[in-house]
Formats: C-alpha cells, sequence, structure tokens
C-alpha cells in the first residue's frame, strides 16, 4: 500500500502522456472509494494501509496543483465502509453505496457533504435517497449535474442516475452493465 499520488497531464493526442509524483495522501489506504473535480481529488474511506486491517472513515484530498501532502478533510457516517461509489459537482461530494464489515454487507446509502467550506472535522449527511439496490466495486461519473453510480458486482450490475443537488426519494435505475465472464 501507498500514499503516493501521481499526476497525468492529459495533452492533445494523448500518446506521450507520464505519471509525475503530485506528492502524498495524508494517510495511505486501499480499497476505499473516490471522487474529483476539477482542483483536487478525494480519498473516501477503506482500510487503513499501516497492515492492521481496520477499516477508516476518512474523507481526505489532495489538490492536483500542490506536490504538499494531502489534507484529512472530514468523515463518512461509517467508519467501516470501503469500495464506495463518489461522485461531485462544483459544491457537494456524493457518496454512495459500500460495503460495510460489521455485518451489514453491501449498502443502499447515500451520503453528501461540501466540497468545500465544510469544517474540518466534518462527518458527511445522510441524504433521504437510496440507490435502487445495495451496492459496492463500482465508479461513479457525472457531468457536473447528474451523477450515475455503476455497481460492478457478481450480484448487481446496475446504473442508478442521481440529481446531485436534489438527493431524495430513490435513484433512478437507468441500465445493466453486461458482464462477461473470463476466458
Amino acid at each position: 500500500y501507498t500514499d503516493t499520488c501521481d499526476i497525468v497531464t492529459i495533452s492533445a493526442g494523448g500518446s506521450s502522456n507520464t505519471a509525475s509524483d503530485n506528492g502524498d495522501l495524508y494517510y495511505d489506504t486501499y480499497s476505499g472509494g473516490c471522487l474529483n473535480g476539477s482542483t483536487r481529488a478525494m480519498s473516501l474511506g477503506g482500510y487503513s494501509g499501516d497492515n492492521s486491517g481496520n477499516a477508516i472513515d476518512m474523507i481526505q484530498y489532495k489538490l492536483f496543483a500542490s506536490t504538499a501532502t494531502g489534507t484529512d478533510y472530514g468523515n463518512l457516517r461509517q467508519s467501516n465502509l470501503r469500495t464506495t461509489q463518489g461522485v461531485e459537482d462544483a459544491s457537494r461530494g456524493v457518496v454512495a453505496g459500500g460495503y460495510e464489515d460489521s455485518g451489514a454487507g453491501a449498502l443502499a446509502s447515500i451520503q453528501h457533504f461540501s466540497i468545500e467550506g465544510e469544517t474540518a472535522g466534518f462527518t458527511a449527511t445522510d441524504s433521504s435517497m437510496d440507490l435502487s439496490e445495495a451496492s459496492f466495486f463500482g465508479g461513479g461519473i457525472s457531468d457536473g449535474t447528474y451523477g450515475a453510480i455503476v455497481a460492478a458486482s457478481a450480484d448487481n450490475d446496475s446504473t442508478d442516475r442521481i440529481t446531485i443537488q436534489s438527493l431524495s426519494g430513490t435513484a433512478t435505475g437507468t441500465a445493466n452493465l453486461k458482464i462477461e465472464g473470463n476466458t
């Protein structure tokens, strides 16, 4: 496990892009979620990288324009949450699903926080919205208004659509992935 952050500047044509060292995360983790915007990347929960096997609830961020060490920004609602999916717009980060090791298993819950302006040590807010199915091992993409939460586990291949600024009700299931086995 490592806390190293690399950055890639994507150029026109894309054939000569190489990663360069961009500093370190605040705390090394693995199996967490992530999200990113135009100025920063955020790491969401996961397991501690110190080989203790402890799940953590930390939300940390790393600025793209700086090689300084990342920042401990706040906390997820569950301290034992891993493999979440994240999306964001210019002001709100959304953390969806995940896997809770304490017995709950896969989750359908959605939590959110302010991308900038939270007081250090805050805890994400539980929204009144849930995914259409419990979800972990997937990803999230957004266009700045809508987010797509994509599940990629053996028992869930759904894609849910959310409006990032209005999280209420149940996310709208929009499609299913086509998952093919290894040959």
